[in-house]
């Protein structure tokens, strides 16, 4: 943010004795960004009374996000960084947003993002924040048109000693799904046990023929749990709409996956107005990626193709 050259200014008041130094200033101005802060730094007592921010001079100036697996290369344009933090160094009230113009990156774009987390204490820590964006097409042009639209979340838990996040309650609806969730990450090592739910109406993912099963509500509940070695681990995870009724469960890592999935199709002129029955499918995958064996079994019930049954021979 502060390539080039920058101008560094204070201004610092410290009474003898007084244990606080009385900020008037302290700003560094570069060509596309400024920092100021500015307040009391009680380092004896329980006024503290601490600002600082970091804003783009320019909306349309942007900054190169470091490279990510979530979005792939990004830029950010007309950032704004605000912290402040008041009382006691043991407990201190602390509060923190961000915000830009845009986010322009390979597999996601936000618009007029603005996000805040406020909490008290330094170990634990509790707190509960907010934020809201439009979410828009990344570079890549892979996100489905569900996910597109208005975004708005919340979010309240407790940083515990020793790296512990337990989220007591999430909730975030993007487009035209709305998801929430529980659960504990470890900071430390990132690994992370989290219980989700979801819900949506007819989710458009531009597949027509999975469009046709979403049709209608649609909910989505399980457990995720997963870790910096071993992948990711599904428990229970359950998808239901009018037209189908689908489970996955099992674990899938960088070197193998060991992966059940079970398919109930209740109506199968849901899927396609020709069809007529019920049709049930078991799947799963095994081993590692190189060598993976694939399973899947199916059996239907009254199946009719064209008002014609299908019998078994």
């Amino acid at each position: 943010p502060f390539a080039g050259v920058s101008t560094l200014s204070a201004r610092v008041l410290i009474p003898k004795g007084a244990g606080a130094a009385d900020i008037d200033h302290v700003s560094l101005d570069g060509a596309a960004y400024g920092f100021r802060m500015a307040g009391v730094a009680d380092w004896t007592g329980t006024r503290n009374n601490l600002t600082a921010e970091l804003i783009a001079k320019d909306p349309a100036s942007t900054f190169e996000l470091p490279r990510s697996a979530l979005l792939g290369n990004g830029t950010v344009a007309g950032l704004q960084l605000r912290a402040q933090v008041e009382g006691a160094y043991a407990s201190p009230a602390w509060r923190a947003s961000v915000a830009w113009a845009s986010l322009a990156a390979d597999r996601l774009g936000l618009e007029r993002m603005e996000a805040t987390l406020q909490g008290q204490g330094i170990g634990p820590v509790t707190f509960n924040g907010d934020l809201a964006a439009d979410v828009v097409q990344g570079r890549s042009g892979t996100l489905p048109p569900a996910s597109l639209g208005p975004l708005k979340g919340s979010i309240t838990g407790t940083l515990r000693d020793g790296g512990t996040l337990d989220i007591a309650q999430t909730a975030l609806t993007v487009g035209a799904v709305a998801l929430g969730g529980s659960g504990t990450i470890e900071t430390a090592t990132g690994s992370f046990d989290l219980r989700i739910q979801g819900k949506a109406d007819s989710p458009q993912t531009g597949i027509s023929a999975v469009d046709r099963l979403l049709a209608g509500p649609v909910t989505a509940e399980g457990r995720i749990t997963g870790g910096s070695g071993d992948g990711i681990g599904l428990d229970g995870l359950m998808l239901t709409s009018a037209a189908l009724s689908a489970s996955a469960s099992g674990r899938a890592s960088a070197a193998a996956a060991d992966l059940a999935l079970a398919v109930r199709l209740p109506d199968l002129a849901l899927v396609h107005e020709g069809l007529g029955g019920t049709a049930l499918i078991d799947a799963g995958l095994k081993g590692p990626w190189q060598g993976l064996t694939a399973r899947i079994d199916g059996r239907g019930e009254a199946v009719t193709l064209m008002g014609k049954s299908l019998e078994r021979p």
